[in-house]
């Protein structure tokens, strides 16, 4: 019973802190989809690299302009302390893209965007896509060197975001 309690108590101190660094020290980032690898409508897009998957088309573009759940960064935030070493990996069948952006927007894909929405102006511009682009098992490492709130979107999947909560390093203290 108490190792039990212990454990709870230890799940929710983890929660409410966020993502904790790896042993290597590297915050991990997940970008995640979740494409059947046997629909053969993804082939018409580049296909779905993953070995097991159970969304088709059908759904994914049922589930449009909100985006499937599925396909999604985790987590959503997370806190750092500055000159942290991060990595956003691609764990999906898709690619992505992990852009950092000044404002959330619509990406490249008129299709996939909500109605009305703009594209960030940084899923416009072509070197900036192709230096945050993820295909399958892709892994891009960065480091956060400014303190405030940094957001981030897939600019293929626009409903793909999340931010980060840089903070100055002081010694050990608690972020």
């Amino acid at each position: 019973m108490q190792t039990s309690r212990l454990g709870l108590i230890i799940l929710m101190l983890v929660s409410m802190v966020g993502v904790a660094p790896a042993q290597d020290g590297i915050t991990r980032i997940l970008v995640l989809d979740d494409c059947d690898p046997n629909d053969p409508d993804f082939e018409l897009t580049g296909g779905c690299a993953l070995k097991k998957g159970d969304v088709t088309v059908e759904e994914f573009d049922a589930l449009l302009p909100a985006g499937h759940p599925a396909w999604r960064f985790a987590p959503a935030y997370v806190k750092v302390k500055k000159g942290e070493t991060l990595a956003a990996i691609n764990r999906g069948g898709r690619t992505h893209t992990f852009t950092e952006v000044e404002e959330f927007g619509g990406g490249f894909i008129p299709e996939l965007n909500p109605p009305g929405s703009e594209p960030a102006p940084e899923c416009l511009d072509t070197l900036t896509v192709e230096a945050s682009t993820l295909g399958p098992g892709d892994r891009l490492n960065f480091r956060e060197d400014e303190e405030g709130l940094e957001l981030y979107q897939c600019c293929i999947h626009p409903w793909m975001r999340m931010a980060i909560r840089v903070k100055e390093s002081k010694g050990d203290d608690k972020l």
